[in-house]
């Protein structure tokens, strides 16, 4: 079946069979959720806003892109589902089985590890490459044998592990950080503060930045196709050289950006303020 933008916002769904489903893009805002069988369901950018999940089989699913913000998804069966690029905010998976799952370019900023890390019964086959992580998740993932070295971490400081060594590949985000001319593309960078941030050359097609803090920031020749920039502060940012074709701008904030010879997501040229 094709469900593809369905609304389902606020309702109850118990006992429901969505098993090979497409779902992409539909509404589950504040649903509650029960019962119901996802197995190998395309569930991919589904907006899981504040919702209530438990006891449903998630096996095999695609979850790419999903926004998990403040829910409850506990007792479910995740068995080699793909979470990539997916935004976990202050989210419970108590009693889940998270066994064989993809969890590349997530964010799980504000994430407590233990409420997610504690229910993996074995971390074979399970990816955080290019995760935004915090130094909790690493100092948990390094006891557990998890490689972290190409992962990114928010933080102040520095991060080491217990032997005073810093996994090689490990990307900093914070405040004026040099991002310049990495491959960044499609990780999710929502909700972070990434002011006076220098992307400079850096590859940023596809990824996330919504409701991310990025005034001042430097995109000279930056590859920002098909990125997702609504509702973000770009005041004061400087795009020149930029390539922003495809990118949504919806709702960002722009006041004196800098667009010279920028490809705009229309495909257009545009000069201000060069």
């Amino acid at each position: 079946a094709n469900l593809t933008n369905a609304n389902f916002e606020g309702s109850t769904l118990k006992n429901c069979n969505f098993s090979n489903t497409n779902l992409s893009d539909a509404n589950l805002m504040f649903a509650e959720i029960s019962y119901s069988n996802f197995e190998r369901a395309n569930l991919d950018r589904v907006n899981f806003c504040r919702q209530f999940i438990q006891y449903c089989n998630f096996k095999g699913a695609s979850l790419r892109g999903v926004d998990k913000y403040r829910g409850v998804y506990e007792y479910n069966d995740y068995t080699g589902a793909d979470f990539s690029q997916s935004l976990l905010v202050e989210t419970s998976f108590d009693g889940s089985v998270l066994n064989n799952t993809k969890w590349e370019r997530a964010n799980f900023h504000n994430f407590p590890s233990f409420s997610l890390f504690k229910h993996f019964q074995s971390f074979q086959n399970v990816s955080f490459k290019r995760a935004v992580l915090e130094k909790e998740h690493l100092i948990y993932l390094i006891k557990m044998g998890v490689d972290v070295s190409d992962t990114l971490y928010e933080s102040d400081e520095e991060f080491y592990d217990s032997e005073g060594n810093q996994p090689s590949g490990l990307i900093r985000l914070h405040e004026d950080a040099d991002l310049s001319g990495l491959d960044l593309n499609g990780c999710n960078l929502s909700r972070l503060d990434l002011t006076n941030v220098n992307f400079t050359g850096t590859n940023l097609r596809g990824t996330i930045f919504i409701c991310t803090d990025l005034k001042n920031a430097n995109f000279t020749n930056a590859d920002l196709r098909d990125a997702d920039l609504k509702d973000i502060e770009l005041d004061n940012a400087n795009f020149t050289n930029a390539d922003l074709r495809g990118a949504d701008l919806r709702r960002a904030y722009l006041d004196n950006a800098i667009f010279c010879n920028t490809i705009m997501p229309d495909g257009s040229i545009r000069n201000d303020n060069c």
